[in-house]
């Protein structure tokens, strides 16, 4: 069950928002999740970057896996000339 999700959205600035929050140029804010995993640890994964995901022994660690993670997913579809995909979420309720 994820425990934290937060917006990362130009330059990996902080905000001042509880959480963490980085803007990258040229790019929406994008969500990511952290889940507490039970041998102890988090993975972060990032919904609107398919393939993005990380792992830290502690949140704060995640936190900076990811951000190094995305950095290098955008880096490459800049490098291949290719633009950030477009994905759609929804909220439905259970069946």
């Amino acid at each position: 069950m994820p425990i934290s999700a937060t917006t990362f959205s130009a330059g990996l600035e902080r905000n001042g928002r509880p959480g963490v929050s980085w803007t990258y140029a040229g790019t929406s804010p994008v969500r990511v999740i952290f889940e507490s995993q039970p041998e102890g640890g988090f993975t972060a994964y990032v919904p609107d970057l398919p393939g993005c995901v990380s792992e830290g022994r502690t949140l704060e660690e995640a936190t900076e896996m990811i951000r190094d993670a995305m950095a290098g997913y955008l880096a490459s579809l800049k490098d291949r000339g290719q633009t950030v995909p477009q994905v759609e979420h929804r909220k439905l309720e259970p069946a």
